[in-house]
């Protein structure tokens, strides 16, 4: 009596970024054809190679994917084998004022300290770019904490619109603005 097919697990490589391939990585009994649907959708089939893997890809991901098993065939013999995977998406980055309401927005009188401007950064971003910032005024930001601290003086009147946009990790980026006053 032969061994009957099996699917042993299906993994996946999530979570992934919005617009990604969402991969899904079968085991199963070596050179068979699995048979699986993607969300429900129609079924479709691949097959393993001789070591029992079979690939697949679903290009351009704008959600939650599931690779459903239905059943494997290796050529003689067929088994019911349902297992199912689930690609998730990272969360979207964003950006929220943590300092006291009203810092994103100050006026100053010339060459006074502002409040510290305080934003956290949660997400996949790995860094931010501020333009804007007047000179005297200076940012740091601590990839650890996804804490951006905005501080300093500035020395020179005007109107100083500062806009803060993260980097790296997955699109979209966040954005956030402010505006400091000095008199």
């Amino acid at each position: 009596r032969l061994p009957q097919p099996t699917i042993f697990s299906v993994t996946n490589n999530g979570p992934i970024c919005v617009g990604s391939t969402a991969t899904f990585t079968i085991n199963a009994s070596p050179n068979s054809q699995v048979s699986y649907t993607i969300d429900g959708n129609p079924t479709q089939t691949v097959n393993t190679n001789v070591s029992g893997v079979g690939v697949v890809n679903v290009a351009g991901v704008t959600g939650s994917v599931t690779l459903s098993t239905i059943s494997v065939f290796d050529g003689i013999c067929s088994s019911n084998v349902v297992l199912s995977s689930t690609v998730n998406l990272f969360a979207d980055t964003t950006i929220s004022l943590v300092s006291a309401t009203g810092t994103a927005n100050q006026s100053r009188c010339a060459g006074v300290t502002i409040d510290p401007i305080q934003y956290q950064i949660t997400g996949t971003a790995t860094g931010v770019n501020i333009t804007g910032l007047p000179t005297g005024v200076t940012y740091e930001y601590n990839p650890t904490t996804g804490l951006v601290t905005i501080s300093g003086s500035v020395d020179n009147g005007g109107v100083y619109n500062y806009f803060i946009t993260t980097t790296g990790g997955c699109n979209p980026q966040a954005t956030a603005s402010g505006s400091l006053t000095i008199t």
